[in-house]
């Protein structure tokens, strides 16, 4: 299968005070600021399974559960062999990245050099994506009895799961990636740049966690503004291929409801066997704020809190320019990029 990523990228980042100005060379390990910073876009996964799935039924734990059997046979719960895919499919919204980048530019030699970065891309297990995920696959046929369902050509149609959970994504790399600096004008230089990293992707779902990794280059190019700050802003567009490959993992307990040709309800049946490493496709568009050194403290009245007198303090200084403790995203103005930083931090007690 065949995948299109889109990724784009803007870096707000400030060169410290001890780069010489004389040589041109400025460079600093730089926090994201999550306020200040969104991810958003779909993911769609075919996970391959093949197993048996046999009834719920228990003489004694779930005497009135559900039996499978072949056409054929009278009376017992037997296994029936399944193969296909568990397809995943979401969207995702609002996060906010966090991390940092390591980076340092010459600007006598128009060059800058990318050290290494760590992106955890907003997801994160107490605050999971949650995933469509149902079963598409064939079976052999089969008869479910408590309620009675006639399946003489097996599986059908796709059975609906209850939801997987996305739990995280990171994109990360500590290899040195050179870029080239390309003079405009006053204070803007123009960047380019083929930005090499990892992309890791977690999903819960009901067979268990699956971690997929893939390499990922993506070509680059933006400008580095010199002006209030320096600010770096990166574009990425790019595609890549991810398929599934010969790694397998067990798959078992997946719960599964099926409607019975009769309409009476639902047969409970349980799924167990292995799945494969999935096939996706993934649409991201990022957006990165980062600044050298500590993050700006949105408590700014000092009293452990971040609530509605530090908003009203934000508002006062509203496109306000030039130094300001106001300033959140350190851009050199008040403006929506501090409010986001603050309302990430909402309410939250300082002190705990």
């Amino acid at each position: 299968m065949f995948s299109l990523l889109r990724f784009n990228l803007r870096l707000a980042v400030v060169c410290p005070a001890v780069a010489m100005a004389s040589s041109g060379v400025c460079g600093e390990e730089f926090l994201l600021l999550p306020g200040s910073s969104f991810l958003r876009g779909e993911l769609q996964a075919d996970v391959p399974i093949q197993g048996a799935f046999v009834g719920d039924f228990d003489p004694r734990s779930n005497p009135f559960g559900t039996e499978t059997r072949p056409p054929d046979f009278e009376r017992g719960n037997t296994p029936i062999p399944m193969f296909g895919s568990i397809v995943l499919a979401g969207s995702f919204d609002g996060l906010h990245p966090s991390g940092m980048i390591d980076a340092s530019w010459d600007l006598t030699s128009a060059s800058m050099e990318i050290h290494a970065f760590d992106f955890d891309l907003g997801v994160r297990a107490g605050q999971p994506v949650l995933i469509s995920q149902s079963v598409e696959g064939n079976s052999s046929p089969f008869v479910t009895v408590r309620p009675n369902g006639q399946f003489p050509d097996g599986l059908s149609e796709p059975i609906t799961l209850d939801a997987a959970s996305l739990i995280s994504m990171k994109f990360y790399s500590d290899e040195s990636i050179p870029a080239d600096l390309l003079f405009v004008a006053e204070d803007i230089w123009a960047v380019f740049a083929n930005i090499e990293g990892t992309l890791e992707i977690r999903v819960e779902t009901e067979g268990g966690i699956v971690i997929r990794t893939a390499s990922a280059s993506y070509f680059t190019n933006g400008a580095l503004f010199l002006d209030q700050g320096p600010r770096l802003e990166l574009g990425f567009f790019s595609s890549f291929g991810e398929g599934a490959d010969s790694e397998s993992f067990p798959v078992s307990n997946l719960s599964m409801s099926i409607a019975t040709s009769e309409g009476r309800g639902q047969a409970g049946v349980v799924f167990a066997g292995t799945g494969r490493a999935p096939e996706f496709d993934l649409f991201l568009d990022l957006g990165i704020a980062s600044v050298a050194g500590r993050l700006p403290d949105p408590d700014l009245n000092g009293d452990g809190r971040v609530d509605a007198i530090d908003l009203g303090l934000i508002l006062l200084q509203w496109e306000q320019e030039g130094p300001n403790a106001a300033d959140l995203d350190r851009n050199g103005r008040v403006g929506s990029g501090d409010l986001a930083r603050l309302l990430v931090e909402w309410s939250s007690d300082r002190n705990d």
